[in-house]
């Protein structure tokens, strides 16, 4: 964290003038213009002065747009390095906790804020385990009274709907935290996570200053969200603080490696981008503290035009940020938040599909690039954010033009000969500089990371084990990066061909990928490696070094992607303490126990089962589902009433057995009270052998009660029916009655017993 400073020169760093944003970024651009220039010319003069051929002025032109992206990353590694080394540096936090500290409003109750727990048929486990955490966290403050926790589940499966219910219940029995926790479920989870986090506002949002939202994996130390708070309150100008997740709790040697990289370099890289856009900055989705009045005022999300299909924005927070700035408010990125934590994905095919969901996102933002009144430093996050993804292409025919320039070059080539006479020679020294200028800008950064680190090298497990993670870390990014390039191409051809992504949930789990699962994802990368590197063999002996580092990626892709999935390589890895992060050395309170989280609720069977047999379930389900202010009173009415298409679902149900509903279908069956409640009445009436393929074992442990169920609830059949028997009776001879007789005068629900 920075430097405690007086008050008033807290207030002089927090009135950004115009001024000291033009000179930051113009130092910014400068710098990575600059070296974008320097690289140009050096290509150009690698070329030569004889002509071009039309393949080498393409290359020329995608390698300057592509080196600027090298020189961008350069320049704010080095503005990062400036960053950590100033005495003062622009930490919002510190700024605005401080002044809250010495000003009249230290002490006071903080305002209402709620945080928000979307989740999405998640380990439902995990997520209250880690809000058991927060809430702990919180108590500790004192402020706790000041926060409310909202599980906002937009889930579509019936079994996490349910479980999601029992562990609400469980939480707040455990805690008392009725009336502090709550539950919503939403059907139809229309637009994603953002039209769940819409919902919210609309219902709940009037009623809190502020929301921090989470991911399901997500944590923020109580301390931390109470320094979020008091920034806020501190400057009310500020709409959106963005703090620096730390990825934490892997175990898989994938997660662990992205685990290192972003501890190592991550605080860098954040200070730098910090230092230009200050007051400017974006939103991430999560681990981010928002005023809630001006975010449901101005940050509502339009749809994308009809030729765009009419589709809604993927990836809404670049935008949301973009709206907020665009408002007047200021959105700034929290360097100095040390305990805001996250898990990453656990292996490569699971960050690829989430690369798959975000560069269809990325790309939606084209159309926001040239809208009007959005703020420069805006424009420039989503011009970045479309580069990390349409730059893999871009790379793809840069190495497809070089080399078939290198054939056209071939000595003999009819092409060339007609030409020109014999080969042209090209100059090797501009050649040499332009190499070892690409590795500078490559390497310095992970180089600035490991020096500005190596005083607190004993929090990654030592100064060897630093090191040798340092250098694993350095290979694995160059083994993955061309496989990431060729999926990030593909990923941007289709959809340009139209291919939409489905929002699906995470993995969060560490279950590794299988050698078979590995071949059949990766083994065209594989393929493809071989043909490229023997064609290069064959035809451009010469260049085969040049290139051998992309082909070595490819080819290995399939065991890379295997051996880094399974954590018994990370648990070697471990032993060495190679990819130790300081979270690990000294693990923060708020992460204990995480690791190894235990089940909150134990089901017999499929936990949506429990909705239909078990009393408590249904009556949890019941009070928890949804009710809309319904618009007519025939809609009033059709609320407790069976459709025809759910009672079909109930007999099929009784027919065959709970599995041979679909999830369509039993969400279908659990949205509505009537067929709900009819069902779970007749199972509890049925004999055990009229019981569905799947229900004996359940309803056969409540069997005393159930015969208690039938005799209640038909003891009204009894009563109604009592009159008739006793006038029938009177007018009967007094004669003995036949056990036949006998039989059938017995009240209905003795029979059934």
């Amino acid at each position: 964290m920075g430097a405690r400073m007086s008050p008033a020169r807290y207030k002089h760093l927090l009135q950004i003038s115009p001024e000291t944003l033009s000179t930051r970024r113009a130092v910014f651009l400068g710098l990575a213009g600059i070296i974008t220039l320097a690289g140009a010319m050096l290509a150009a003069q690698a070329l030569g002065k004889e002509e071009w051929l039309w393949s080498e002025w393409l290359a020329l032109g995608i390698f300057i747009l592509l080196f600027s992206q090298l020189a961008t990353g350069f320049a704010i590694s080095v503005l990062g390095l400036a960053g950590i080394l100033s005495r003062h540096p622009y930490n919002i936090l510190d700024v605005a906790h401080a002044i809250e500290e010495d000003g009249p409003a230290h002490g006071k109750p903080l305002p209402p804020t709620a945080l928000l727990f979307p989740v999405y048929n998640e380990n439902i486990d995990r997520v209250i385990a880690g809000i058991e955490k927060i809430w702990q966290s919180l108590e500790k403050t004192g402020a706790a009274g000041s926060f409310d926790i909202f599980i906002l589940s937009d889930s579509n499966k019936a079994d996490p709907w349910v479980a999601e219910e029992w562990a609400w219940f469980r939480f707040c029995s455990k805690w008392n935290a009725f009336g502090r926790v709550f539950y919503r479920h939403r059907h139809p989870n229309t637009h994603g996570k953002s039209g769940n986090i819409a919902d919210f506002c609309r219902n709940w949002g009037q009623s809190y200053r502020y929301m921090i939202v989470f991911d399901a994996d997500s944590i923020i130390s109580g301390r931390e969200m109470v320094r979020m708070v008091r920034a806020m309150e501190a400057k009310p100008s500020i709409g959106i603080i963005q703090t620096l997740p730390r990825l934490v709790l892997g175990t898989t040697l994938f997660r662990r490696f992205l685990q290192f990289t972003t501890s190592l370099a991550g605080g860098l890289f954040a200070t730098g981008t910090n230092y230009w856009q200050l007051s400017c900055g974006s939103y991430w989705g999560h681990n981010a503290i928002i005023r809630v009045a001006p975010f449901m005022a101005f940050c509502d999300l339009p749809e994308l035009p009809a030729t765009a299909g009419k589709s809604h924005i993927l990836s809404h927070d670049t935008v949301e940020a973009a709206l907020m700035r665009k408002a007047g408010y200021e959105v700034w990125l929290a360097c100095d938040a040390d305990e805001s934590y996250e898990e990453g994905p656990p292996h490569l095919t699971d960050a690829l599909k989430r690369d798959r969901r975000w560069c269809q996102g990325n790309l939606q933002h084209v159309w926001f690039l040239f809208a009007r009144d959005i703020n420069f430093a805006n424009r420039l996050h989503i011009l970045f954010g479309l580069m990390g993804y349409l730059g893999s292409p871009l790379w793809l025919a840069l190495l497809a033009l070089t080399w078939i320039s290198g054939m056209l070059r071939v000595p003999g080539n009819p092409y060339l000969d007609e030409m020109r006479d014999g080969v042209i020679t090209r100059p090797i020294e501009p050649a040499w500089q332009l190499l070892g200028l690409t590795l500078v800008l490559l390497f310095m950064p992970k180089i600035i990371s490991f020096i500005i680190n190596l005083d607190n090298c004993r929090k990654f497990g030592g100064f060897i084990a630093f090191s040798a993670s340092w250098w694993a870390d350095a290979i694995l990014s160059a083994l993955f990066a061309p496989v990431m390039m060729l999926f990030h191409s593909r990923f941007v051809f289709e959809i340009l061909l139209g291919q939409k992504v489905a929002w699906v949930t995470q993995n969060r789990d560490d279950e590794g990928l299988s050698l078979s699962e590995c071949a059949l994802t990766y083994g065209w990368v594989t393929a493809l490696g071989i043909c490229v590197g023997a064609a290069t063999w064959h035809y451009l002996p010469d260049s085969f070094w040049w290139y051998s580092p992309l082909f070595i990626g490819w080819v290995l892709a399939v065991p890379l992607a295997w051996i880094t999935s399974h954590g018994s390589v990370s648990a070697w890895a471990m032993r060495w303490r190679i990819f130790t992060v300081p979270e690990e050395v000294d693990m923060p309170e708020v992460l204990r126990g995480l690791a190894d989280v235990r089940p909150v609720t134990h089901f017999p069977t499929a936990p949506w089962v429990q909705a239909l047999v078990s009393p408590f379930g249904l009556a949890l389900h019941l009070a928890l589902l949804r009710k809309r202010k319904p618009a007519t009173d025939i809609a009033a009415q059709e609320e407790f009433t069976e459709p025809d298409d759910v009672a079909a679902l109930r007999r099929k149900l009784v027919k065959e057995g709970p599995d041979a509903l679909s999830d369509p279908e039993r969400a279908k069956l659990l949205t509505n009270t009537a067929g709900l409640t009819a069902l779970h009445d007749q199972l509890w009436a049925m004999r055990d052998a009229e019981l569905p393929p799947g229900l004996q074992p359940v309803l056969a442990q409540n069997l005393e009660p159930r015969l208690v169920y039938r005799c209640v609830s038909r003891s009204a059949v009894a009563a109604r029916d009592g009159a008739k028997v006793a006038a029938s009776a009177a007018t009967e001879q007094s004669a003995p009655a036949s056990p036949a007789s006998l039989e059938a005068q017995e009240p209905p629900f003795v029979r059934a017993t």
